[in-house]
């Protein structure tokens, strides 16, 4: 039996393991450690590898993961699969179930359509904007289709007629231009729904009556058929019942059509040309004397969201001035408050028009071709934006294409008037026009001189 080792042979043993003083400092002699060069940093040690933070946390995250693997074998198989499944799952929704769609794109060329029974809804690729066919209600823009179902609708649809009546007894059913549209016609003359609007719409009323009177005057005159909410297939139905009855031979044409059927229907490119063309071609047989001016589709970066008007758009008149009255006195009491120094000179007042900001906006940037953009999806978020501007372009470039291969068509491009180009984008000119398309009171200004310069140099080239 081993006996148990003495305090002086424990002492040994632990010599036994400590190096040799003459080996490390070459004498038998103590070497003192100098404190003060450790703390000042001369003493050299010899450093092979220090990691940085990023490769500290690795090693940590590493070891809490190793950690978590050793004493919770189903956790750390959860995590594992979880950081397996979650790139995999966003490299296949990009790549095979989120392909990228193309805007701007009309697919079937409509500039050689010589009849209204050339164009047909059969092969249209998509109906709505974004790209599918169910996002949108877009009805069908060959079938004329009223919206009997507003009775503000019916009664603006009533006015027209009487107005166009009235010129054929009166002995002036041939004016110089024949406006036709919806809401930015309507305004043109002050009225909205067939209603005369006084202090919000009488400058768009004055404006008009100071640019077209009676011929005698020197000026054109012009009779403005449009109603608010209007989409291509009503405005069709209004031209076949009533609104271009067989004694009304206007010598122009000049039509604005379809902004509500991008705008609030979101309509695709070609069901919006198609919608287009159709009523050009209905004009263009009943009216063999007149000439036809398509105005471009005006510059747009916003929805105007719904298909119908809204239930606000049909507001008696009594109600739509009162609430004009309310915003009046508002800002007058914000200005009040500006003057009395109570805001301290932080806030702008800012002037409301048409329920649109412009005059203190920032210019909107817009992209011809910006014809590529992807899909919603639900893992990264990603917000699906609509380029108008490019659906915009697109249907200008095919009314133009049209006008073009016919004689009594004519394109008139009113892009420079609200919108500026610079480099590879259009800015959109938020003092000549609201984000939703619709013009100032500056913006219907210019707009209108430029169509008077227009059409007198048609009337006098196709004079007979």
């Amino acid at each position: 039996m081993t006996s148990a080792k003495s305090p002086n042979d424990l002492d040994a043993d632990i010599q036994d393991l400590l190096p040799d003083d003459d080996a490390v400092h070459g004498s038998s002699e103590m070497q003192p450690l100098n404190l003060d060069n450790l703390i000042q940093g001369e003493v050299d040690v010899p450093v092979k590898y220090q990691p940085n933070q990023s490769c500290t946390l690795c090693a940590l995250c590493c070891a809490y993961f190793s950690y978590g693997c050793e004493y919770a074998p189903r956790f750390c198989w959860t995590v594992g699969v979880i950081a397996l499944v979650i790139p995999f799952y966003l490299l296949v929704t990009a790549v095979f179930m989120n392909p990228t769609e193309h805007f701007g794109v009309i697919g079937k060329d409509y500039s050689n359509i010589q009849s209204q029974y050339d164009l047909t809804i059969g092969e249209i690729d998509h109906w709505c904007i974004t790209g599918d066919n169910d996002s949108c209600r877009c009805e069908d823009p060959l079938q004329p289709e009223p919206m009997a179902e507003f009775k503000a609708w019916t009664k603006a649809h009533t006015y027209n007629k009487k107005i166009v009546d009235d010129l054929i007894q009166q002995g002036k059913a041939n004016p110089d231009i024949a406006f036709l549209g919806a809401a930015i016609v309507e305004v043109m003359v002050g009225r909205y729904f067939g209603e005369e609007r006084g202090s919000d719409l009488s400058a768009m009323k004055e404006l008009f009556d100071h640019n077209f009177g009676e011929s005698e005057d020197g000026k054109l005159d012009a009779v403005a058929l449009g109603i608010a909410g209007d989409n291509n297939a009503s405005i069709l139905w209004r031209l076949l019942n009533g609104e271009m009855p067989p004694g009304f031979k206007p010598k122009i044409w000049w039509l604005e059509l379809g902004m509500n059927d991008l705008g609030r229907a979101q309509c695709s490119e070609e069901v919006v040309v198609l919608g287009y063309l159709r009523i050009v071609e209905e004009i263009l047989k009943n009216k063999p004397d007149s000439m036809i001016v398509i105005n471009s589709m005006l510059p747009m970066a916003m929805f105007r969201g719904g298909l119908k008007p809204l239930q606000n758009d049909f507001k008696t008149l009594r109600a739509q001035r009162e609430e004009h009255k309310k915003k009046m006195q508002k800002h007058k009491e914000q200005l009040e408050k500006m003057r009395q120094g109570r805001n301290n000179g932080n806030r702008q007042l800012r002037i409301f028009w048409g329920g649109g900001k412009y005059s203190d906006k920032k210019p909107v940037k817009m992209k011809d071709h910006q014809e590529v953009q992807k899909k919603f999806t639900p893992i990264t978020h990603t917000e699906r934006k609509v380029p108008l501007w490019t659906a915009i372009t697109a249907i200008n470039e095919q009314l133009k294409k049209f006008c073009t291969k016919h004689d009594r068509v004519f394109f008139f491009d009113s892009d420079e008037i609200f919108a500026s180009q610079e480099e590879d984008y259009w800015v959109l000119r938020t003092d000549m026009i609201t984000r939703k398309g619709f013009p100032t009171p500056k913006g219907y200004k210019e707009w209108e001189s430029k169509i008077i310069e227009k059409a007198k140099i048609l009337l006098k080239e196709n004079s007979h």
